[in-house]
């Protein structure tokens, strides 16, 4: 099974190969390094229990609840490796599925965002659908053709600015909009789509409509382009149901705000050799597309997701390879780093958490889920 990423361009994966880099900065030499080599195999590909898994997460019954874009459903899979219950299917029905994005899991409910179609399912944890959220029409989205894409190949899921579900089923959808009068990163709805708040503040130097004059300065003066400055993600705080982590994938900077939209800290974070890396290999292949006198661009995006514990900490994973998990302080300092080492087959920036076991769930590029204990 080959090994991807998705950017913009396919063609740019080729360009922007993520590869580390031998000097530390010394904003990052005090922070720990932390290698983990041992590993177990939790389910191989060999199993024929998954296909293509693209998302994970450790549930509170400590089952795994895996999205395989080869069945196009969720799966939840027991500690024997057996597949115990599914959620979605295959579909344009009621609860049926094209693509997933993301999905979440609160106390009583499973949901599953459909990228394509624009739904947000609900589920109970026997698989039953319950409703959707059309959070299209929400958002004014036109309704269109699937694109294409191979469901056998492990692509990382772009959460940038992707619908996200709190504990209590609230939605928080993007307010960013190719527009000049973006007011917030997200905003805060109920299921029914009834405006709450509005919850993150907009970068200074932020754009929101594609001026290629711009991204080629931006890019030549080695700064953040514009363009990518809103581009975040959400991570729920599990130490306080009503806060959340804002995580800034380009810049790269943590907020945390609570659910009144009230922003409580933020805080930039260190360049460390793995970030570093990724922003050396954005601006050459920038470079190079540009001097080729292309209007085209790629992600920068320094993290792809992440989970908090229930003190409150923050862990986030590179987009890199060999992928690094940052772990931060309550306060939003990067405190920790743990590398993934994997000598035969690279790991994937496709992770979660079993804090009780302590163990991290990360996926490979074959398709393996293994466990690194930490």
């Amino acid at each position: 099974m080959s090994y991807k990423y998705s950017f913009t361009l396919s063609i740019a994966f080729i360009l922007y190969a993520l590869t580390g880099c031998n000097s530390e900065t010394s904003s990052s030499t005090e922070i720990s390094i932390i290698k983990l080599e041992k590993f177990e195999t939790i389910i191989s590909i060999e199993d024929n229990v998954l296909a293509t898994p693209t998302l994970i997460r450790f549930g509170s019954n400590s089952n795994l609840f895996v999205n395989d874009d080869a069945r196009t459903k969720v799966l939840e899979v027991d500690s024997n490796g057996n597949i115990v219950n599914e959620f979605g299917q295959p579909g344009r029905g009621p609860g049926e599925l094209l693509l997933v994005n993301n999905f979440f899991l609160t106390d009583n409910h499973l949901y599953i965002v459909d990228y394509l179609q624009y739904f947000i399912h609900k589920y109970d944890y026997n698989g039953q659908f319950i409703s959707s959220m059309d959070y299209g029409n929400k958002l004014g989205l036109p309704n269109a053709p699937p694109a294409p894409f191979s469901a056998s190949q492990i692509l990382v899921k772009d959460i940038t600015n992707q619908p996200f579900i709190t504990q209590d089923g609230n939605v928080m959808l993007s307010a960013v909009k190719f527009s000049d009068s973006v007011q917030s990163i997200y905003e805060l709805t109920d299921w029914d789509g009834y405006h709450i708040i509005d919850i993150g503040s907009v970068p200074e130097g932020s754009t929101f409509v594609i001026d290629n004059d711009k991204l080629r300065s931006d890019v030549s003066n080695r700064v953040v382009p514009s363009l990518y400055r809103s581009n975040a993600f959400v991570i729920h705080n599990r130490a306080n149901s009503d806060e959340y982590f804002l995580i800034y994938s380009a810049l790269p900077k943590i907020s945390k705000y609570n659910s009144s939209g009230q922003k409580l800290w933020s805080t930039e974070i260190p360049q460390t050799m793995e970030l570093d890396s990724l922003t050396t290999r954005f601006f050459e292949t920038m470079d190079q597309l540009q001097q080729r006198g292309r209007t085209s661009r790629i992600d920068l995006k320094y993290y792809t997701s992440g989970v908090s514990n229930t003190d409150g900490e923050l862990f986030l994973i590179t987009n890199t390879v060999p992928v690094w998990i940052h772990h931060f302080s309550t306060q939003g300092e990067l405190i920790h780093r743990y590398k993934l080492i994997s000598e035969d087959i690279e790991n994937m920036p496709i992770f979660d958490i079993d804090f009780d076991r302590q163990r991290i769930f990360v996926v490979t590029e074959e398709g393996d889920i293994r466990a690194y204990p930490f």
